[in-house]
């Protein structure tokens, strides 16, 4: 089986990252939206492609020796939105952080780049795709080299495609758009002859050269005086679209350095973790937790008698966490030590008595919820102190999510595991006893950070 190429035109990506996400940005109101975007759809690459080796090709801003060649080359695109170009660098160190290697040369478009790749990688043993819109890309398109068109729904175009849509081989593509022109490059090529009468032309006689030393043979006068008038116009911008495969620098590389240094490898956890909460994405932050950034290990007391026991040394005056979950509630007796009773036994009535005890301060996420379902077990919760929930929406109102998980990577910076059906009771518990260690270690930066916003009287007060 062949193994897997893939090139991606990186401005080509920025430009789709930042208008499919629009509106996104930090808590300091620093635009992230292409850089979202950006991360997701490369991620959604990866998985459904699964290439064996990766690179990136972006544009550099010197001009290049098309513009050299003609001036007003491209001259009507606007300029990149200036809420794009201030995340390019973030888009750059992310794909580092990737460990995917970012190609570009001064003087060439990533169009060139791109095809030198492809050239000097081109063999029987690699598919090369290249995910570009392009339409100049599909030139180099033959039997080891395809176009991923991801304006047309991910679309994979081969040289049969080429054939069928455009009457010519990918390689007599730049023969016809010499003769018509591309507007979205503003490539002139010959006033009055339009994409389907070049293609047209370059069937009949095969090459532009040959349309032009036949010009008097054309039926429509008109249109054979346009062509030996426009000649040197068509010469110029077959040069224009006509890619160049050999970019001096990439070149003259070996074939197998560049696969090894395009080979994909695994990112950088860390520095994407770093990256991912610096712009607060927090689905995306989940995914690159590095190992050392789980939550630490708690003492559980679960038998009955030592945990009774435990609840008589809760003195009035004092703070208690409490967690609940349903099957069953844990109590923070000091940090990294806590106490599980389960729901499907009787609670004991010091328990209850704790519960119910005003001078002991309850500190919880969602206290509310837990005083409802307390009440269903006959257990009026009172000494409602610290909602960690509360104190985060007022801190930050527009963050949408309150859970438990998310507060936890924002102000401890570690995963709180979440339960599933299949774990034991024993794995139940210890999920109890780390969520309310948790909560009481996060109550600390939370009040803190209420007392610096001058929350902290409305805190008490209204929530």
């Amino acid at each position: 089986m062949k193994k897997k190429v893939l090139l991606i035109d990186g401005n080509s990506f920025c430009y789709r990252a930042f208008y499919a996400i629009r509106q996104l940005s930090n808590s300091k109101g620093i635009a992230t939206n292409a850089i979202y975007g950006f991360v997701t759809m490369l991620n959604k690459l990866l998985n459904q492609r699964k290439p064996d080796y990766l690179a990136v090709v972006f544009d550099l801003k010197a001009p290049t020796f098309r513009h050299k060649k003609f001036s007003e080359y491209k001259i009507q695109r606007k300029p990149m939105p200036d809420d794009l170009k201030s995340q390019l660098s973030a888009i750059r160190t992310v794909v580092q952080a990737y460990h995917i290697p970012i190609f570009e040369q001064e003087g060439f478009e990533a169009d060139d780049v791109i095809a030198t790749l492809a050239k000097r990688l081109s063999s029987k043993e690699l598919e090369i795709l290249i995910l570009s819109a392009d339409k100049d890309m599909l030139q180099i398109v033959n039997d080891d080299v395809k176009v991923l068109n991801p304006q047309q729904d991910n679309l994979v175009i081969d040289a049969g495609w080429v054939k069928k849509r455009y009457g010519v081989a990918p390689e007599k593509l730049v023969e016809v758009m010499a003769l018509c022109g591309d507007a979205s490059d503003n490539v002139p090529g010959i006033p009055g002859v339009g994409e389907a009468g070049a293609i047209e032309l370059i069937k009949r006689f095969g090459a532009l050269e040959d349309v032009l030393k036949n010009a008097d043979q054309i039926t429509n006068k008109t249109k054979g005086q346009k062509i030996k008038q426009f000649s040197e116009t068509a010469r110029l911008s077959k040069e224009l679209v006509t890619l160049d495969a050999d970019v001096a620098q990439l070149a003259r590389k070996n074939p197998q350095e560049l696969l090894e240094q395009m080979q994909v490898v695994p990112p950088d956890k860390q520095r994407l973790y770093e990256l991912f909460k610096e712009f607060e994405f927090k689905t995306l932050l989940k995914e690159v937790i590095p190992e050392n950034k789980s939550a630490p290990a708690v003492q559980l007391i679960t038998e009955r008698d030592r945990a009774e026991r435990a609840l008589d040394e809760i003195k009035a005056g004092s703070s208690v966490a409490l967690y609940f979950c349903p099957f069953g509630l844990a109590l923070s007796l000091r940090e990294e030590e806590s106490v599980y009773f389960s729901l499907e036994q009787t609670l004991p009535a010091n328990f209850k008595a704790l519960l119910e005890n005003k001078a002991i301060k309850k500190i919880g996420h969602d206290l509310k919820y837990i005083k409802v379902v307390l009440s269903n077990q006959g257990i009026n919760l009172q000494g409602l102190d610290f909602d960690t929930m509360i104190a985060a929406y007022l801190l930050d109102p527009s963050k949408g999510k309150f859970t438990l998980a998310d507060l936890t990577l924002e102000y401890l910076d570690y995963k709180l595991e979440e339960p599933c059906e299949d774990n034991t009771k024993n794995e139940q518990a210890q999920f109890c006893a780390r969520s309310v260690q948790t909560i009481l270690k996060m109550s600390k930066p939370l009040n803190r950070q209420l007392q610096q916003k001058g929350l902290l009287d409305l805190f008490h007060r209204v929530e």
